[in-house]
C-alpha cells in the first residue's frame, strides 16, 4: 500500500438506479509500519529553585483598580498566576471584585550530569516521549540504542508499530 491509494470507498453501483451511487464510508486500515525514533538530552540541565512567594491583592470597583497590597509584582525571575473573583448578585456578575496575583520568585540552578545520571535521564525521557508521541499506536517491538557524547546523550532507533494508516478524504464530484 502506498500513500494516496484508495482502500475504502463509498462509491457503489445500484441495481435500482442508473450510474454510480455515493455514500459516506469510514473504516480503519491497520498496518505494520516502521517508525524512526530520535531523542537528544543535554548534559547540562537547568531547573528552577523557588525562593519565596508573595500575594498581591487589588480591588476592582467599576473599572478602577485599587491596590490592597503595597508594591507590585516583579517582572523578572518569577512565575505569576492571576485569579480574579467578582461578586455576584442574583446570578449576575457585578463590576466589583478582588484580583490576587501570586508571584513565586525563583533562581535558576544549572547542574552538569554524570554519565550514569545522563544515561538514566535519557532513558526516562525516551519512555516519556514514547508514551506521548506514540499513544495512538501499538508498539510491537523497538530497537533503541543509547550513545553518550561530551555534551549530550542520544537515543536513536526504530519502532515496529501497528498503526491506522487510513485517511478520511472528502469525495469531490465534478458536475457536468
Amino acid at each position: 500500500v502506498a500513500a494516496g491509494d484508495l482502500l475504502i470507498s463509498g462509491v457503489y453501483e445500484s441495481e435500482k438506479k442508473k450510474g454510480n451511487q455515493f455514500a459516506h464510508a469510514r473504516g480503519e486500515y491497520i498496518a505494520q509500519v516502521t517508525e524512526p525514533f530520535t531523542l537528544t538530552v543535554s548534559r547540562s540541565q537547568s531547573s528552577k529553585i523557588y525562593t519565596g512567594e508573595t500575594v498581591y491583592r487589588s480591588l476592582h470597583f467599576f473599572g478602577l483598580k485599587l491596590p490592597l497590597t503595597f508594591g507590585k509584582p516583579p517582572e523578572t525571575e518569577c512565575d505569576l498566576s492571576v485569579q480574579s473573583n467578582y461578586f455576584h448578585l442574583n446570578g449576575k456578575e457585578l463590576p466589583v471584585g478582588i484580583t490576587e496575583t501570586t508571584a513565586k520568585a525563583y533562581r535558576m540552578q544549572t547542574k552538569t550530569l554524570s554519565d550514569s545520571e545522563l544515561t538514566a535521564l535519557c532513558k526516562a525521557e525516551t519512555e516519556k516521549k514514547l508514551k506521548e508521541e506514540f499513544a495512538h499506536v501499538q508498539i510491537l517491538s523497538r530497537q533503541i540504542d543509547y550513545s553518550l557524547k561530551e555534551n549530550s546523550a542520544t537515543a536513536e532507533g526504530t519502532l515496529l508499530c501497528l498503526e491506522d494508516i487510513g485517511e478520511e478524504v472528502r469525495l469531490k464530484i465534478k458536475k457536468k
